[in-house]
């Protein structure tokens, strides 16, 4: 076949016009949709212009109008954001000193178009690590390490206002400064940990030395207790006995040996210093007759003496109460010691002791 002569159909002329629509509802479209942009909550925009350049003007949050393809819109967050940045600085001691800095930052929304001209987009990457880092070790030069830990509020107050200072050299703000994390190197943490050692060490053996120094007394006013009846105290207590003790009988008389050396004890707990000045009439139930033995101190005077003992007279149960605290002291002594045994108090007739043997005569 042969088209060379053939004619190509003339289309209508409503086809041509539709397609012109067609065309000119999409640039419009196009338009419209490229002339509007938004800005969120918590931001702040700026303009970028072909032919201008960065305009000066700071659009707020809301929906803005725009020329399509001439202007570019530029989106700040201007929220205060954290930053965590770790140095490791040498104090002035020469220790070194790993500290972590939180920092909360945020863009002067005011200052907007500036940063965009001087710093881009990524401000933060590029300003604070720099300014972060320089100014932790010029700070942390001027302390020692111990004050670094005792002083870290003021640490903490001094970096913040150098960096508050610095960052507002780069339309920066500051809104909080923390300091996170602070560590020393392995030798000084072992150097201090051995230090407490020795200080609790030294406490230690301390309470042993005072301990030994009270149980030697102890010993000495026993051992004295045992050989004179008349026995002169280091703290000032002087103990002179009834005369009617020396016609007891040998069993009466250790008994109120023991109860001496209980008393002494108790005399020993009273500070030497406190100036008080005492005098005690015991009178003694173990005793046949009601025997007194007097306890008077340097200082006593005879009527404190025998007011209080008319007090101890007229409570037979502080004897009873005695005896269960020795009984007790025996108790836990022997809870203490790996060979015990415990036997049944009933077969072993302990009680005898208080019955009472007399015949009552008819």
């Amino acid at each position: 076949m042969n088209f060379k002569n053939a004619k190509v159909p003339k289309m209508p002329g409503a086809v041509p016009a539709v397609f012109k629509l067609g065309v000119l509802g999409a640039l419009g479209v196009y338009g419209v949709a490229n002339s509007l942009y938004n800005v969120d909550g918590g931001h702040r925009a700026i303009v970028f212009n072909r032919l201008v350049g960065v305009k000066d003007k700071v659009y707020p949050e809301g929906t803005h109008l725009m020329l399509p393809w001439f202007e570019r819109p530029v989106i700040y967050d201007v929220r205060a954001r954290p930053h965590l940045v770790e140095s490791t600085s040498g104090s002035r001691d020469l220790q070194m000193v790993k500290i972590g800095l939180r920092v909360l930052t945020r863009p002067v929304a005011d200052q907007l178009p500036t940063i965009y001209r001087t710093l881009g987009e990524n401000y933060n990457e590029r300003v604070l690590p720099s300014i972060i880092h320089e100014t932790l070790k010029a700070v942390v030069a001027q302390y020692n390490a111990s004050q670094l830990i005792t002083q870290r509020e003021a640490v903490s107050r001094e970096i913040r206002k150098i960096l508050t200072e610095r960052a507002a050299y780069f339309n920066i703000a500051l809104d909080d400064v923390s300091i996170t994390s602070l560590t020393f190197g392995k030798e000084f943490t072992a150097a201090i940990e051995a230090k407490q050692v020795a200080a609790q060490e030294a406490e230690r053996a301390k309470f042993i030395v005072e301990k030994a120094e009270q149980d030697k007394k102890s010993a000495v006013i026993r051992a004295q207790v045992w050989i004179d009846p008349h026995v002169c105290l280091d703290c000032g207590v002087m103990v002179s006995c009834n005369p009617q003790l020396s016609c007891l009988e040998p069993s009466y008389l250790h008994q109120f040996r023991i109860l001496l050396i209980d008393v002494f004890q108790y005399f020993l707990l009273l500070p030497q210093e406190s100036g008080l000045s005492f005098s005690i009439i015991w009178e003694l139930s173990v005793l046949p007759s009601y025997n007194i033995v007097t306890f008077s101190g340097r200082q006593g005077e005879a009527k404190s003496a025998q007011l209080i003992g008319q007090a101890i007279a007229n409570n037979p149960a502080f004897i009873t109460l005695r005896k269960i605290e020795a009984a007790r002291e025996i108790a836990h002594t022997i809870s203490n010691s790996a060979n015990k045994v415990y036997l049944n108090a009933d077969d072993l007739l302990l009680n005898l002791q208080e019955m009472n043997l007399e015949t009552s005569k008819k």
